[in-house]
């Protein structure tokens, strides 16, 4: 059978039975099936599924499926309901990240810090959720100023705050934030520039705009 006619035979198989255990029975042979495995079908009965008999998996699974079409509002509400039904903290934990991590390519960032924080609220041992507040602030610059100068440089202060902490957790982040350090680095205020606003290193600071967060100069 051609993909289409498997399609059609499916959606006569619903109509005719559209009770759960009949519903998973076809969603439990359309992930088998190659042809039409990813086709929009499975993720409609993913979706009536999860309105008759929501669970975690079926939520996340749809919010994964809405974040790889940048559909991304939508996952995140699929994300947020996979939490309110997770039981496990580090399961929890692991989906505010996916919400933190679609908030930041909605250009979000309070909203994904927030998340970043639900995170580290309920996992304190990972570095994710630091590694991602740091690439938050990093991408501040603009936001905070005007792209160049002390304004914009100052948010790499506590994005490497951050990067520190998540490699502390995490030794294998080392492999991706020290590169970026590095490269961060020649953008980081001279102490001329610093000692223009009467600043100096080791000094505590308190970055403003949104990050309004204390590190050290």
């Amino acid at each position: 059978l051609s993909a289409e006619a498997k399609i059609d035979s499916v959606s006569l198989w619903i109509a005719q039975d559209s009770s759960v255990s009949n519903l998973e029975d076809i969603l439990a042979n359309i992930r088998r099936d190659t042809m039409i495995g990813e086709d929009d079908v499975r993720y409609k009965i993913e979706i009536q599924l999860n309105k008759i008999n929501p669970t975690a998996s079926r939520a996340n699974n749809l919010g994964v499926h809405y974040y790889e079409k940048k559909a991304y509002t939508e996952s995140i509400s699929f994300f947020q309901q996979a939490i309110e039904l997770s039981t496990e903290n580090k399961d929890k934990a692991n989906l505010y990240l996916a919400i933190g991590d679609t908030y930041g390519l909605l250009n979000q960032f309070t909203e994904s810090r927030e998340a970043a924080r639900s995170a580290i609220e309920l996992d304190s041992t990972s570095g994710k959720p630091f590694y991602l507040i740091g690439v938050l602030y990093l991408s501040s610059g603009k936001l905070c100023g005007p792209g160049t100068g002390f304004d914009s440089q100052r948010v790499i202060w506590p994005a490497f705050d951050y990067f520190n902490k998540a490699k502390e957790l995490d030794p294998s982040y080392a492999e991706v934030v020290d590169p970026l350090m590095k490269d961060y680095k020649k953008y980081l205020p001279t102490r001329a520039e610093l000692a223009e606003k009467g600043l100096r290193v080791g000094n505590s600071y308190t970055v403003p705009c949104w990050i309004q967060e204390s590190t050290t100069i």
